[in-house]
């Protein structure tokens, strides 16, 4: 299998597909028209003949395959992609990705759990670009966007992420988004979907690792695993959202080796 070759400083991941633009720009293919337009629903990238045979490729090469579908529509073109690679070879646990997976219908979620496909989202599109998505989307789409609380309940491990550099790398920011479901001008959408500290952190820490077939070895606080850990500023499980947001990386330790010292107080 040619994702996973390397090791856990640097190894081959998967290989990334992608199906339409983004939400924020109007280019995320959506099932219904974007505000505005009676006939704007995004663009695709492929056809579903030329995704096929991408996915069919990539698959037989020995990766996981990871598409990049934010529009209801794009995800459509996505699963089914993988519904018909998966029925002809079946078995293998790849855990093939949608990246970000935007805009999910429920039928979506569904397919998902059966066929053991993942999403890897950025909650902090929430935060950064959720204004932007009320005004071309409207309240209703845009509330359930990103929906990590679902996701989670189904056992789909959102590996919370930054797109870094679309957005910026400060996991407080992803960690707030989750904890509030807040845009940057304070509104919410879709508080159903919030989820609680241990849940939140749980997201950017171990779900990545499960996604990159990594767990065993990092991802939790185990003995055994690589002690990769940061120390924050503030005590976050003591903390509100508004503090957390605010909180400081202190420390950053790297397989026990102190490699982050903000305030150069640990000779690293």
């Amino acid at each position: 299998m040619c994702t996973g070759a390397g090791d856990e400083r640097l190894k081959v991941g998967p290989a990334k597909i992608f199906t339409d633009g983004s939400a924020g720009g109007r280019t995320a293919a959506m099932r219904e028209p974007y505000l505005g337009s009676a006939r704007d629903r995004g663009i695709f990238l492929y056809s579903d003949d030329e995704l096929d045979e991408l996915v069919t490729r990539y698959h037989g090469a020995g990766y996981q395959i990871a598409i990049h579908a934010i529009g209801d529509a794009a995800i459509d073109q996505a699963l089914a992609a993988y519904e018909r690679l998966l029925a002809r070879h079946p078995g293998a646990d790849r855990r093939h990705r949608i990246e970000h997976c935007g805009y999910i219908v429920p039928e979506h979620i569904d397919i998902m759990v059966r066929h053991g496909i993942f999403p890897a989202p950025q909650p902090v599109f929430v935060y950064d670009f959720g204004d932007l998505y009320l005004e071309v989307l409207g309240e209703e789409r845009t509330g359930g966007c990103y929906p990590m609380r679902t996701w989670m309940e189904h056992g789909l491990y959102p590996a919370a992420s930054s797109d870094a550099p679309v957005c910026g790398t400060n996991v407080m920011t992803n960690l707030y988004s989750m904890l509030t479901r807040k845009t940057a001008g304070g509104v919410t959408l879709g508080e159903d979907q919030r989820l609680t500290l241990p849940e939140a952190l749980s997201a950017s820490t171990y779900n990545g690792a499960y996604l990159s077939f990594s767990e065993s070895v990092k991802g939790t606080l185990l003995p055994g695993q690589l002690a990769d850990i940061t120390v924050t500023s503030e005590n976050l499980f003591g903390a509100d959202a508004e503090t957390i947001l605010e909180s400081k990386i202190d420390v950053t330790i790297l397989e026990g080796d102190i490699v982050y010292d903000r305030l150069e107080e640990h000779g690293a």
